[in-house]
């Protein structure tokens, strides 16, 4: 158990592998295993010990980090594990796993495998290639969708746009990549206004490029958000947010 950013997680690659009955004793008698994520190396997700001990803990979620790329049979092995709501960081960017998995890949995986789809909750992920806009739309239970990587250079395509506000759970999404100065991927103003966490360059931007023009925001559109990361706010985004009762705002660079 380390905790890191006042995060716990539990990183399985240091579990004795070799002692199935210590792994199911360590991991299946954890009380808050569904609330501490796993960091897994992708060759451990078909371990029996890992199946058996989270049957026994039978927890309702799984927060899982997987490293590296696993493979056909191991994907179908995510598949058999027992928690029925998956919250899933796919392809970590960070110095540990950098170039060493492929997120475009790991998408058209979990497309492919359509009985998997509604078990996912949550999705961070690194993709690259533009047509995987669409494929973040596609999981009909999505609550927490975080974007990073090459991808927030292309921005998000306005049918994409409806599909993800038309998800009847979403209630955070973070775009905001500070790796990509410049890029503004972003959610219409109305359904941004109706999440609880929302994280991107900025609320309102007339550039055509990244997102549909700004229309005026009127009373009638409620305000939802709890919390929102933004890089600025100029006045017309100040006085939107301003209806947004109890709203913590961070702003990167407040005086853009």
């Amino acid at each position: 158990m380390q905790r890191r950013e006042w995060v716990d997680y539990v990183a399985l690659q240091y579990l004795p592998w070799d002692d199935p009955a210590l792994v199911q004793q360590m991991l299946g008698s954890h009380p808050e295993l569904g609330w501490v994520a796993l960091v897994l190396p992708h060759e451990r997700i078909c371990e029996a010990s890992l199946r058996n001990a989270l049957a026994r803990a039978a927890p309702s979620q799984l927060l899982l980090r997987l490293e590296g790329d696993p493979t056909d049979a191991e994907w179908d092995c995510l598949g058999r594990l027992a928690p029925p709501n998956l919250y899933l960081t796919l392809c970590p960017d960070d110095s540990n796993s950098m170039w060493r998995c492929d997120a475009d890949a790991q998408l058209d995986a979990l497309a492919s495998r359509p009985a998997l789809l509604p078990r996912i909750r949550g999705l961070a992920v690194g993709p690259s290639e533009p047509r995987h806009w669409a494929t973040l739309a596609t999981f009909p239970r999505l609550s927490m969708l975080t974007v990073r990587g090459p991808i927030v250079r292309s921005p998000l395509p306005p049918e994409v746009q409806h599909a993800l506000c038309a998800l009847p759970d979403l209630a955070y999404v973070d775009l905001l990549d500070a790796s990509q100065p410049g890029s503004n991927p972003r959610l219409p103003v109305d359904c941004a206004l109706g999440l609880e966490t929302y994280e991107a360059w900025r609320l309102l931007d007339g550039d055509p490029e990244w997102g549909p023009a700004p229309t005026p925001v009127t009373d009638a559109v409620p305000c939802t958000l709890r919390r929102a990361m933004l890089w600025s706010a100029d006045d017309a985004t100040r006085q939107v947010l301003s209806r947004c009762e109890g709203l913590e705002l961070q702003l990167i660079d407040p005086s853009d």
